[in-house]
């Protein structure tokens, strides 16, 4: 007889219920429901995973990843919008008002398709595939969930090991930030079923190291926007401005990045930390 999984099965639950609640508060646009309803994907991406491992009800995690895509996807393009219409209005710089309508247009382009997917997301089946998977993880032992996460996140953590020591440089950081929020994810998860203060360590490093990616991603994106720019004002004094302004942000994406470097470097370098 496999023990139950109440605690396991309820931290599901709970994030399947969180993700409804900021689903039916993002029809709103406000920039802070967007990011909430963002890490509440980002989270579930993660417990998923698991789901993909187990051996009953995987085809419920993979039709619910399907699901979520698209409404990841598009709250992502209006989120970047607003996290660079930020950063400028933050910068020391004059900022012309042709810029910021550039990223105003970016931003309703946004927004049309996310009500459209927000519209069209069926909540029923989620709920459906939410018992479905909350269910499969009931059956399950703790000592196997606990196997099963943990060859996860070395796993993945190999991966993040492999693309930091690549020749690659920056072009990998995104995807190793990815990576990070998926272990921390799943660390989490192991968390709530009771303490551990070695695994919350981990926690905390994954955390602060993911969040130095996050704050060099968001200059990245506000310079792929400024380069776009570049190429639709003719505009000499815009043209100065933006190349003024992406002079800026590669010193503070160098920053960033060595912070994000030697954070890697001390503790993902080698995979047995």
């Amino acid at each position: 007889m496999k023990k139950g999984n109440t605690n396991l099965s309820g931290y599901y639950r709970e994030k399947f219920d969180s993700f409804l609640i900021y689903l039916s508060v993002l029809k709103d646009l406000k920039q802070d429901d967007v990011h909430r309803f963002r890490v509440s994907v980002k989270n579930i991406k993660s417990l998923l995973l698991l789901v993909e491992e187990m051996d009953s009800n995987t085809e419920e995690g993979l039709q619910m990843q399907k699901q979520l895509n698209k409404l990841f996807k598009y709250a992502g393009s209006l989120r970047t919008v607003q996290i660079s219409t930020d950063l400028l209005k933050e910068s020391s710089f004059e900022i012309d008002p042709e810029i910021f309508q550039y990223l105003e247009t970016q931003k309703e382009n946004a927004i049309q398709k996310l009500v459209k997917q927000i519209h069209q997301f069926n909540i029923p089946k989620f709920k459906k595939r939410a018992m479905q998977i909350c269910i499969a993880i009931d059956q399950m032992d703790f000592s196997t969930i606990k196997d099963l996460t943990d060859r996860i996140i070395h796993d993945e953590l190999e991966i993040v090991r492999k693309l930091f020591n690549s020749s690659h440089g920056e072009d990998y950081h995104h995807e190793i930030r990815k990576l990070l929020k998926i272990v921390k994810g799943l660390h989490h998860l192991i968390l709530s079923n009771g303490e551990d203060e070695d695994r919350q360590i981990a926690v905390e490093i994954v955390n602060q190291t993911e969040s130095s990616l996050g704050h060099w991603h968001d200059y990245k994106v506000l310079d792929d926007y400024l380069t776009c720019m570049e190429s639709e004002f003719s505009r000499t004094d815009i043209k100065r401005l933006i190349k003024s302004i992406k002079n800026r942000n590669t010193k503070i994406k160098l920053e960033l990045k060595n912070k994000s470097d030697k954070l890697l470097r001390e503790n993902f370098r080698s995979i047995n930390n």
